[in-house]
């Protein structure tokens, strides 16, 4: 492996760093100052499984990664990776369903604009963790993404997401954690919310929400955080919700029309 998280290390990364490093099983470079692309040779290190280069400086295009079968945790969060103007910025997704061993996909707070690939469907259904936050994604959720059914964590927050919230999003019935806030998400809150028995969190403030609080998401009863800040809901908030006794942390109704 080569770890060396959390140092004072900057440049660039040498453009053969696959070539040299084919046997290369873990990149561990986080929270650095590394500046300039991910190689393209990266995709010759056929054995790597972890792939973090979180928080540095990176940019340009993600490179395939179409022949790292062996990939269990991607973190490129916290870069400058991606353009939001070209098309093709987030063709590395599509390259990432071969990798059938998937737990953790972040790559929230870059520069990556377009629509998020259908191809999310098709990634390893034991992916985890999925972070797409902060950047300039627009358009629908992918309709694949309820194929992810062992999903703990789903962030969309900070985005233009402008569709409705799939009423498919209750198959993630593993999730524990759900932020669509902060995009542009349109129409009813979905009544199959309330099969995510075991949500935590759930935000969905600064978007477009209108209709009614659904009365199913009183089944949420490990939930202690909700915040639907700044919508357009209406009516009555169901008494199924307000006496949930799990809501101990956070709870934001307000800037609505209840």
């Amino acid at each position: 492996d080569f770890d060396f998280p959390f140092n004072q290390l900057q440049g660039s990364l040498p453009s053969d760093l696959g070539f040299t490093l084919p046997n290369l099983e873990g990149l561990n470079l986080a929270g650095n100052q590394f500046t300039g692309p991910i190689p393209v040779s990266i995709s010759n290190a056929s054995n790597l499984r972890e792939l973090m280069i979180g928080k540095n400086g990176f940019s340009g295009k993600v490179p395939s990664l179409e022949n790292l079968h062996k990939l269990q945790r991607v973190i490129i969060s916290q870069n400058h990776l991606g353009n939001y103007g070209e098309k093709d910025n987030l063709e590395f997704v599509n390259s990432l369903v071969n990798a059938s061993r998937l737990e953790l996909l972040q790559i929230s707070d870059n520069n990556f604009g377009g629509m998020l690939p259908e191809a999310v469907g098709n990634f390893s259904t034991r992916l985890g963790i999925l972070s797409v936050a902060e950047n300039q994604l627009f358009g629908n959720i992918p309709s694949g993404l309820r194929n992810l059914v062992n999903l703990e964590l789903l962030d969309l927050s900070g985005n233009q997401f402008t569709s409705r919230i799939p009423g498919s999003i209750g198959d993630l019935q593993k999730l524990q954690m759900l932020g669509l806030n902060g995009n542009k998400f349109l129409g009813e809150i979905p009544s199959s919310i309330g099969n995510l028995t075991l949500l935590m969190t759930l935000n969905f403030a600064e978007n477009m929400l209108e209709g009614s609080i659904p009365s199913s998401l009183g089944k949420c009863q490990n939930l202690i955080v909700l915040d639907l800040y700044n919508n357009n809901l209406s009516g009555t908030i169901p008494s199924e919700v307000i006496g949930l006794s799990s809501l101990s942390i956070y709870l934001d109704l307000s800037q609505n029309q209840l």
